[in-house]
């Protein structure tokens, strides 16, 4: 008599794995139903993605040819960014981000001159530090910011949970880069 039990058991237990599997999926991808439905469009997918407006922003009024970008994000999604770039988040181990706990901002300038940057994006709420040493360089003259907007990005989808924060894109000042 128990083996018949355990086996009605065991089934309902795989049963209800596979329900919850099958609602999990779903309900994570409701955003992708919508958009192959027609509800979201091609726009509405773009902006949950961190940065879209800045990135469209930016491949519009920067020289594709000339400019290259610095980008401190939270995420790694920068594909939609048409500008040459590079990322110097942690990760990208570009900067020596010891030097900047430190306060140095001469570990950014080195960059800047090395891989002959022309313009830095931050996202200033992740990145509080290396903001606070880009507002220093900004006012000693040697960055001009060109634009700052106030994000609300998704973090995550499911649950639609937002956080807030500063995107600040500067420009290095051509007189001051041969000074690093």
């Amino acid at each position: 008599m128990a083996a018949p039990r355990i086996s009605k058991m065991v089934n309902g237990a795989v049963e209800l794995s596979a329900a919850m599997g099958i609602s999990f999926a779903v309900w994570y991808s409701a955003d992708f139903v919508k958009w192959a439905v027609g509800i979201h469009s091609d726009d509405d997918i773009r902006e949950m993605s961190f940065y879209y407006e800045d990135y469209r922003w930016m491949n519009e009024y920067l020289d594709g040819e000339h400019d290259r970008v610095l980008l401190f994000p939270m995420s790694g999604v920068s594909y939609y960014l048409d500008v040459p770039y590079l990322r110097g988040d942690p990760l990208a181990a570009i900067v020596d981000w010891k030097r900047i706990a430190a306060g140095d901002s001469g570990a950014v300038l080195e960059v800047i001159k090395r891989e002959e940057i022309t313009h830095i994006f931050i996202d200033s709420g992740t990145y509080r530090q290396m903001g606070a040493l880009l507002d220093n360089l900004a006012q000693r003259g040697m960055l001009e910011e060109v634009k700052r907007s106030d994000r609300r990005l998704l973090m995550q989808r499911m649950t639609r949970r937002y956080q807030s924060t500063t995107v600040i894109l500067y420009k290095v000042l051509e007189r001051r880069r041969d000074g690093v």
